[in-house]
């Protein structure tokens, strides 16, 4: 009988310290709320009037910041974010998703802005006014090469709260403006040795909850979209549209058959996503000129014009992965099998052999003909200056791809203003 007594009351004290825990984790959830949604008021919750009640104050503060700064706290949930990074590969994405990515993703940075332009000005306020001004300008001027290493803008550490020791500050070891800042100083200097939240205590406390709301946000975008996945996404496209410019305009000149051609494997090729411009070229029926030289000719006969025709043929690049624009990564390099005719007396007119072409501009020649003759010859491309025949279809080709650029641009200029 007393050991059932015994285990009764064990269980009756089991449920009392679960109450109170309950109850404890209703209070601070309550209070967590309040920090959340209301003012500096609620750090005086536990004041009364002519009673010293700094270390209460110095307690709330430390509970405020925490809950702000909380992934499950007052700013700790992104669910705008948490699809982001799965639902975009710049590789399988058409530049209107490029476009729609963009902006869903530089929104909030802009809403922050605007919000936060309302706001009085403070220590605090105009710090977090540059920073997202600097994030904004950079983000525009597409130069992010000093602005995505490890302490950049586009970083997670640079929108981190760090808090240890009584103090807390953001982007701590980073160029951060707000890294200078300790937060809890900053509003312990406007609220402590009151019994009730001042002017500048309620200022202090709002521009702490604006500022941790901000850097909370920043610091999941860049988290959910991979730390700089949005930008890359616009060189992405910006770099997509250039190496088609380059394509068209400094790669070796096509007849409009071997350029239809090429297009159609490229679109072909392609199920989904951006369309890359070629890196290869392929000659066909490619009539071109020449001047050749003959050794075995007789003597002023030896340097005569050439018709050359490309029966068939290939040029190869490769793009440099990390330039910002359209840039070869080592040469261009081409071959084709020819046949050509010359009228050079002594030597057969008609010969076989092969042209070799560098970086687009250049093609020489060598061709052997009956009799043990061998002729060289410097190429010249007709189709360079014939390039009006085909210019309706380059520009139909490439009107779409400039057309979304634009329209990329003039959004984000919108957005901008």
């Amino acid at each position: 009988m007393n050991k059932l007594k015994g285990l009764w009351d064990y269980r009756l004290k089991i449920c009392f310290v679960f109450l109170i825990g309950l109850y404890g984790g209703i209070v601070d959830a309550a209070l967590d709320h309040a920090y959340c949604s209301a003012d500096a008021d609620v750090l005086f919750r536990q004041c009364h009037a002519g009673v010293e009640c700094d270390r209460e104050i110095t307690k709330s503060i430390g509970n405020a910041v925490r809950t702000f700064t909380s992934d499950k706290g007052c700013f700790g949930k992104f669910e705008q974010f948490e699809s982001l990074e799965s639902s975009y590969n710049p590789e399988n994405a058409s530049l209107a998703d490029a476009s729609r990515f963009l902006k869903q993703l530089k929104q909030p940075i802009i809403d922050l802005r605007d919000e936060l332009s309302l706001a009085p000005a403070g220590e605090m306020s105009d710090a977090l006014r540059f920073e997202l001004h600097k994030t904004i300008t950079v983000f525009e001027s597409q130069d992010f090469s000093e602005e995505t290493r490890n302490n950049g803008v586009f970083t997670v550490a640079y929108w981190h709260t760090a808090i240890g020791f009584g103090t807390a500050n953001i982007g701590i070891g980073t160029a951060n403006k707000l890294a200078l800042i300790d937060l809890y100083e900053y509003l312990k200097a406007a609220c402590l040795g009151k019994s009730s939240p001042s002017d500048d205590c309620l200022r202090r406390f709002d521009e702490l909850r604006s500022t941790l709301r901000t850097t909370q946000t920043l610091r999941a975008l860049f988290n959910y979209s991979s730390s700089f996945q949005v930008y890359l996404a616009e060189f992405y496209v910006e770099r997509l549209l250039d190496e088609w410019r380059y394509y068209f305009e400094e790669a070796r000149v096509q007849y409009p058959w071997e350029l239809a051609s090429d297009l159609d494997e490229v679109i072909d090729q392609t199920s989904t996503g951006l369309l890359r411009a070629p890196d290869s070229q392929t000659f066909w029926l490619h009539p071109t000129a020449a001047l050749s030289y003959a050794d075995g000719a007789e003597h002023g006969q030896q340097v005569r014009p050439t018709a050359i025709l490309e029966l068939y043929g290939k040029n190869y690049w490769d793009f440099d992965p990390l330039a910002s624009k359209a840039k070869l990564d080592g040469h261009a390099w081409g071959w084709s099998l020819i046949t050509n005719y010359t009228d050079i007396d002594g030597i057969d007119g008609s010969g076989v052999g092969v042209s070799v072409h560098y970086d687009h501009r250049y093609t020489v020649s060598i061709t052997y003909h009956d009799d043990d003759e061998w002729v060289i010859s410097l190429n010249f491309n007709p189709a360079r200056y014939l390039q009006n025949l085909w210019k309706e279809r380059k520009q139909k080709e490439v009107k779409r791809a400039k057309e979304t650029g634009r329209e990329l641009v003039d959004k984000i200029w919108e957005i901008r203003n």
